[in-house]
């Protein structure tokens, strides 16, 4: 085995993995649905043995590697990346090995495509992962400093990418380190005046691509209106006039960037009140909605859609009066048009993580508390399989508990089952907000991943905290991976011995933990325990990690075992049967 043929291995595993899960929302009959079920377990499990071998491998050897092996590892690499494939423990390792060998043997051009692809996978991966993590411009940079050798790159895609990194730094500059406005603006010049160059104008004046990418860097420094009371004068004023270049004297025949830029300055110049802004972006977006349902919605058109009520909805919170309820009815109703066309079919991470966005950034406008938890149940954990089973199996399990507990012991609340049920299936909400390949679970994790893990808690907190009606599920939400006496667990500042809600704490906590045990079909990366295991183990860890009360409660009650039993064994198959076919719970 070489490097290309792990990389080649791993894509294929990959391909297979995402073709086994598939194959769960593939309608059979149940008996057919559930040996389907069992057959792609035991498959995940080899496949995650087998890719955590490989990465292994690659880790190990990827140092010694250099010349014809290089060159057929960053071919593979290179196939990977091109056809979607994102895993950024794996492409870094190897990414980090070849920009240091291509710099070695100046071949520029594999330069270029390892940095572009460092580059991408690292913003990707990390903001996904911990947003509180900083990203420099280092990557794009490197592209850049290439730029002199622009003749000596010999295939024009890969020219592209000079363009594609100013872009990026154009565009991306708020999750940068140290790119302020005025500096961004300095390479929206430097990315003109490279297009300008003779050495671009002779090989790509015509490239269609380059051509486009330069007008998509012009628009896009438009986006920067957004952040119009910060901005130094001199770019405030660049805004303007570069958006004024686009203006028609028909509406629709300007582009959107600059039609948004045009109105939102005339706003900040105090020339427009926020009800006139709202009702020019209304008008110019009305008939514009209306073409995105006049055929099957696919990326591409959820990807415009979700622009069009984006910009609305930030523009909603605006300092100033206007109808809010009126205008945010209309991006509501537009939401759940797509909504309704995208929840029966599996849609793309990409576009799963689009939908979570709106409808966080959307909770501070939402009233009716009933409405809300089903809209983020529904949108953000069914559309992540693993963490929508995991979350009916802890809210069956726990309901089940909560039946055979002395409820003097809860706090006094109306509807304590209901909390109790609704805090189960929204404790991993945070999870929504974690990268594809951590919750699809198809290799061992690194260290960065396993700590990215650790901030859904935190994630979490930071969804629900955006509407006041869902501040019950604090506690629980913030707290279901804290130990029962409070000294271990995460996270470190949360000090769950304090909450009124102790005891539902400790019910999910109880919960979680026996779910995530005893599942033998979604957890890729360990083998099931019984619950007799189980139940040892929180007996060993009684009054430390877990609370006396539950342990003692499941222990000391044949009955409540012998239906935990049941649950998680035999009708696990059931409730996941019902939730990938029939799209509901069930009773």
């Amino acid at each position: 085995m070489n490097i290309s043929d792990a990389i080649n291995e791993y894509k294929k595993n990959i391909i297979e993995s995402e073709e086994l899960n598939d194959s769960l929302f593939t309608k059979k009959n149940k008996v057919e649905w559930i040996k389907a079920l069992h057959n792609r377990a035991k498959r995940l499990t080899e496949l995650y043995d087998r890719d955590s071998t490989l990465l292994d491998y690659v880790e190990k050897e990827i140092n010694r590697v250099e010349g014809k092996e290089m060159d057929d590892a960053f071919n593979a690499l290179y196939d990977l990346y091109l056809d979607g494939f994102d895993d950024a423990p794996l492409m870094i390792l190897v990414l980090k090995r070849m920009e240091e060998y291509y710099s070695k043997v100046k071949d520029y051009e594999k330069m270029i495509v390892s940095y572009s692809i460092h580059a991408y996978e690292s913003h990707e991966y990390i903001s996904r992962l911990d947003p509180t993590v900083p990203l420099n411009i280092d990557l794009y940079q490197a592209i850049l400093d290439l730029k002199d050798h622009y003749k000596e790159i010999e295939r024009p895609r890969v020219r592209w990418n000079f363009f594609v990194a100013y872009f990026n730094i154009i565009v991306a500059s708020e999750f940068l380190t140290g790119v302020s406005p005025d500096r961004v603006y300095q390479y929206l010049l430097d990315a003109e005046a490279l297009f300008e160059s003779s050495d671009v104008q002779e090989l790509d004046k015509d490239n269609q691509e380059i051509v486009d990418t330069i007008e998509e860097i012009r628009q896009g420094f438009l986006v920067y209106s957004e952040r119009y009371p910060i901005l130094s004068k001199k770019i405030q004023d660049a805004i303007y006039e570069r958006a004024l270049v686009y203006k028609k004297d028909n509406i629709y025949d300007i582009p959107k960037m600059p039609y948004l830029a045009i109105n939102r300055c005339l706003y900040e110049r105090g020339e427009i009140d926020k009800e006139e802004l709202l009702k020019r972006y209304y008008d110019y977006f009305l008939p514009k909605i209306n073409t995105y349902f006049d055929s099957e919605l696919n990326d591409d058109r959820i990807t415009k859609a979700f622009e069009v009520i984006g910009t609305m909805l930030k523009c909603l919170s605006l300092e100033g009066d206007a109808n809010v309820e009126f205008y945010f009815g209309v991006i509501k109703k537009f939401f759940r048009d797509i909504e309704e066309k995208t929840k029966v079919t599996r849609m793309t991470p990409y576009i799963n993580t689009i939908i979570a966005d709106y409808v966080i950034n959307a909770l501070p406008f939402e009233h009716d508390k009933e409405e809300i938890e089903q809209t983020l149940f529904d949108n953000l954990i069914r559309r992540q399989a693993p963490t929508y089973i995991h979350s009916v199996m802890v809210m069956k399990i726990a309901d089940l508990i909560y039946k055979y507990m002395d409820k003097s012991l809860l706090p006094k609340m109306d509807n304590i089952e209901e909390f109790i049920q609704n805090s189960a299936l929204l404790h991993d909400i945070g999870k929504s907000m974690i990268t594809d390949i951590v919750n699809m679970q198809r290799r061992r994790l690194s260290d960065f991943e396993f700590l990215g893990i650790k901030n859904h808690p935190t994630f979490g907190i930071d969804i629900i905290k955006k509407n006041d009606l869902l501040y019950e599920y604090h506690d629980i939400i913030i707290g279901h991976h804290k130990w029962y006496n409070g000294l271990g667990g995460y996270p470190s500042d949360f000090d769950n011995t304090k909450s009124k809600y102790k005891i539902i704490i400790d019910l999910i906590t109880i919960a979680d933990c026996m779910d995530a045990a005893t599942d033998s079909f979604g957890r890729n990366y360990k083998r099931p325990k019984s619950l007799s295991d189980v139940l040892e183990e929180f007996k060993s860890s009684s009054g430390i990690k877990y609370s006396p009360y539950f342990t003692n409660l499941i222990d000391q009650n044949e009955e409540l075992k012998k239906e935990l039993e049941e649950l998680t064994q035999e009708k696990r198959a059931d409730y996941m049967y019902k939730a990938y076919i029939k799209g509901k719970i069930g009773e």
